[in-house]
Formats: C-alpha cells, sequence, structure tokens
C-alpha cells in the first residue's frame, strides 16, 4: 500500500525556494532543507529524490509564479516605455519588501556549483533567455506602434537589460539604500530612450 504524503507540497516548495534564494545551492543543506520545509528524511528522498532535483522545482516555482507579477506588467496594454518602468517597479517593491530575501533566485544561481552542472545551467540560462526574449517581443512591438524609433536596437537593448537586471540583483543583497539604485535605473532607462 502507498504511503500518502503527509505534508502541504506546496508551502515545502515555497519555503525550500526561499531557503535557496536566500542561502543559495550550495550553502543550502538537505538537513536546512527538510527542516525549513518541515518534512522527514524518507519524504524527502521519496518525493524529492535529490537536492537537485528540489532545486529544480523549486527554479520552476520561481520563474512562474514569484515573478508573475513582473511578466504580467511586460504584459500589459500600457506602452512598451511604461511597461519597463513598472517592471522595475515592482523590482523595487520586492526588494523593499524582501524580509531578508534579497535579489532573484536565478541571478543568485549564476554561480560555479549551479553552472558547472550541466543541466542546472540549461535551466537558469533558459529563464534567463525568456526574459530577454520577452523584452525584444516587446521592444518589437513598441516599434511597430511606432512607441519606439524603428532603429531602436531591441536585441542589444534586451540584453543590455538583462545584464543590468542581474547587476541589480546583486548589488541589492549587499544594501538597503534603493533610491540610488532607483536613480541609476531612471538613468539607465533614459539612455535606451525609456
Amino acid at each position: 500500500m502507498a504511503r500518502t504524503k503527509d505534508f502541504d507540497t506546496e508551502k515545502a516548495i515555497k519555503a525550500a525556494t526561499k531557503l535557496f534564494w536566500k542561502q543559495g545551492y550550495k550553502k543550502a543543506s538537505v538537513q536546512a532543507l527538510m527542516k525549513t520545509m518541515n518534512i522527514g528524511e524518507g519524504s524527502f528522498y521519496n518525493t524529492y529524490k535529490s537536492k537537485r532535483d528540489l532545486f529544480i522545482i523549486c527554479l520552476d516555482y520561481y520563474g512562474s509564479v514569484l515573478t508573475k507579477d513582473r511578466y504580467d506588467a511586460l504584459a500589459s496594454d500600457k506602452p512598451v516605455k511604461e511597461r519597463i518602468r513598472d517592471y522595475f517597479e515592482i523590482i523595487f517593491d520586492n526588494l523593499i519588501s524582501s524580509q531578508g530575501v534579497q535579489g532573484c533566485l536565478v541571478s543568485n544561481s549564476l554561480s560555479y556549483e549551479v553552472l558547472k552542472d550541466k543541466a542546472l545551467k540549461e535551466i537558469v540560462l533558459k529563464e534567463t533567455d525568456k526574459f530577454r526574449d520577452f523584452l525584444i517581443e516587446s521592444f518589437d512591438k513598441g516599434i511597430l506602434n511606432k512607441e519606439l524609433p524603428h532603429n531602436f536596437n531591441s536585441k542589444v537593448v534586451a540584453s543590455s537589460l538583462v545584464t543590468y537586471v542581474h547587476g541589480i540583483f546583486k548589488v541589492a543583497t549587499t544594501t538597503s539604500n534603493f533610491s540610488e539604485l532607483r536613480e541609476q535605473t531612471d538613468f539607465t532607462l533614459r539612455s535606451f530612450g525609456l
């Protein structure tokens, strides 16, 4: 007779995601994960098989659930410049209200420990590429709608903003004064004509 899970899977994944986000892949031990997820060793290994497999689930959860508001802002019906500004406002609002978890799980996962694993690297880079492609599509629509000049280089600006966003998240792990980061972001967006 198969055993049923005696824990809330969604709460467990949310808790594990937060721990990976806060401590990073390498530092988040299986014991710490089990403790924060409030599950035992048997449940952990029967359900998730390994820390690596759990991390993959958490990356998916982060990309599909926790960043949804950012993607919704980019997908709105507003003009492209407003959508980009809204996206960054959501980032700063999240950073300010983060309660001890700074940065971005994907940005924080751009580490040697994660990137040396081919499958994990592919997942993390796929998430980064998804964001870049979403920006390119948004900018291309802005060009078609004459919101951006016809010579606007969607690919270069999108790739630059992806790098910039990763930078914001890295810097956010070392500061709690976001007013300077907001000013830098405004300057950066204006320099791109956004």
